[in-house]
């Protein structure tokens, strides 16, 4: 359907109208190739294994990453996190927002709760996290960093992982545009991270310990099912 656009300047000088046209489906009509049908039809695509083509929700990517030969001690990433429960808890305002955030990414599905046989597979990761304090940010003061960089015998999940190219503009070329142009138009795209998926197989690596700031209890698995901000492939993946 069309859409009218119509910007102008607060000194007047620019009055401009821009139409365009909305899609719900980028594809429009066409639908994946499932090869294993057309295997059947010509000889040269037999005996190859083709994936299932299967079914997703169409408002997400799924986002493969490299296998790293990883493991990292639980024994020693809960004694961290008991220590740090404790200092958190010195201050409650803190550790209100902190446990609000945990909460949430568990309601908007960005991060599930790991069954009792899930935590036994040998190939996972355990991601440190912590709060970083910005008080002169009028929202969002503490944030939760989980860090992909914190190393466990030397290395880190960011050690193992290709970054990938840089696929975001220049400051210098977008401030260029700013000074060229007479109107810019600019978005913010809410949690853009978290709205695209990783694939199944690389979740155990995105693991962490959460148990809501209660410290006696014994910190439950959790794994992210979204990009995590602080793994370093992840502004080229989104």
């Amino acid at each position: 359907m069309p859409v009218e656009v119509r910007l102008q300047s607060h000194n007047g000088q620019t009055n401009a109208k821009k139409v365009a046209f909305t899609t719900n489906r980028v594809t429009g009509r066409l639908q994946p190739a499932d090869w294993k049908q057309h295997a059947r039809k010509w000889d040269h695509l037999a005996g190859i294994k083709f994936q299932n083509l299967g079914k997703r929700p169409t408002d997400h990517m799924l986002i493969g990453l490299e296998y790293p030969d990883l493991h990292y001690s639980y024994k020693d990433i809960r004694v961290d996190k008991k220590t740090q429960k404790k200092r958190l808890n010195k201050v409650p305002s803190i550790a209100k927002v902190y446990t609000e955030t945990i909460e949430k990414y568990i309601e908007k599905g960005y991060v599930r709760k790991v069954s009792a046989k899930e935590e036994t597979v040998t190939g996972k990761w355990y991601l440190p996290h912590f709060p970083v304090i910005r008080p002169a940010k009028e929202t969002s003061k503490t944030r939760i960093v989980f860090d992909a960089s914190g190393k466990f015998q030397g290395i880190s999940l960011n050690d193992t992982i290709h970054q990938g190219l840089k696929s975001q503009q220049d400051l210098f070329d977008v401030l260029l545009r700013f000074r060229k142009y007479p109107v810019a138009l600019v978005c913010d795209i809410a949690e853009m991270y978290l709205r695209n998926k990783i694939a199944p197989d690389d979740r155990p690596f995105h693991r962490f310990l959460w148990c809501a700031m209660k410290t006696e209890q014994v910190p439950e698995e959790y794994e992210f099912n979204s990009i995590v901000f602080g793994v370093n492939s992840s502004p080229f993946q989104a």
